[in-house]
């Protein structure tokens, strides 16, 4: 499964309702892009929400080609 986010999220972390119920049993997620080793670090909520923590952006400029500040990919 992929998510899909146009515009990096304020202070650098993203919240997607209803994920988890979507997709049980999340265990890692990756931005498409970055190191194979280097995953996303997120937390699920009560209500079946995750809250998933970016990158900080000057770490993403350095391991991105330019041009790619504009949208996202999240492998779920």
């Amino acid at each position: 499964m992929y998510a899909i986010v146009l515009g990096w999220p304020d202070n650098d972390v993203l919240n997607v309702g209803a994920l988890v119920k979507a997709k049980p049993g999340i265990t890692k997620m990756k931005m498409l892009g970055m190191s194979k080793d280097q995953y996303l670090k997120f937390k699920v909520s009560n209500n079946g929400g995750v809250e998933i923590s970016f990158p900080s952006m000057s770490l993403l400029k350095k391991q991105c080609p330019k041009g790619c500040e504009w949208g996202y990919v999240i492998e779920i």
